[in-house]
Formats: structure tokens, C-alpha cells, sequence
């Protein structure tokens, strides 16, 4: 397992590692306020979690489903809950 960054940027959306261990990682996503996408401009912000298996790099799309996971649901809190919830799953 190698350490990834705590924190990072890319395009438009900021990466916080909330959790890591041997087995897994969690991190938050946030889109925020203010970002264009496509013809709009974003107004509030937007937050969801990415967890995924220890591996050398940082998830593309095609390993979600398969070793990672994205948790978007009604609200932030649900979001939250459940990403804790799978990392644990995977940290056990």
C-alpha cells in the first residue's frame, strides 16, 4: 500500500482523504459552488464519497463497481453514512 494525497484538486473538484488503511480508502468529493459544468453554473455545493481497495492509484471509471464505490444519495449525511459503512466493510 502506498500513502495517497490527503488533498488534492483536479478539475474542479476537491479530493479530501477522510480514511485510510491497509484495506481501504474513503474520501470526500466536493464540487463546489460555483463550478461550471456544461452550460451551467453550479449553486450550491456538491459533495459525495468515493471509497475504494488499497491499490497503488487512485480509481479511473471503469474499476467503480468492481473495487470502488461512489455514494451520492438524498442528502450529504445519507451519502456520508453509507461510505463509512462500505469502508468498513472493506476494512474488516
Amino acid at each position: 500500500m502506498i500513502n495517497l494525497v490527503k488533498k488534492a484538486e483536479l478539475n474542479g473538484r476537491i479530493y479530501t482523504q477522510l480514511e485510510q488503511t491497509d484495506k481501504a480508502y474513503l474520501y470526500e468529493v466536493k464540487l463546489p459552488k460555483g463550478h461550471i459544468s456544461g452550460d451551467h453554473i453550479r449553486k450550491v455545493d456538491r459533495i459525495h464519497y468515493e471509497v475504494f481497495k488499497s491499490t497503488e492509484i487512485y480509481p479511473q471509471t471503469e474499476a467503480f463497481g468492481d473495487w470502488a464505490w461512489c455514494f451520492r444519495l438524498k442528502n450529504d449525511e445519507e451519502s456520508k453514512q453509507a461510505a463509512y459503512k462500505k469502508f468498513k466493510s472493506i476494512h474488516q
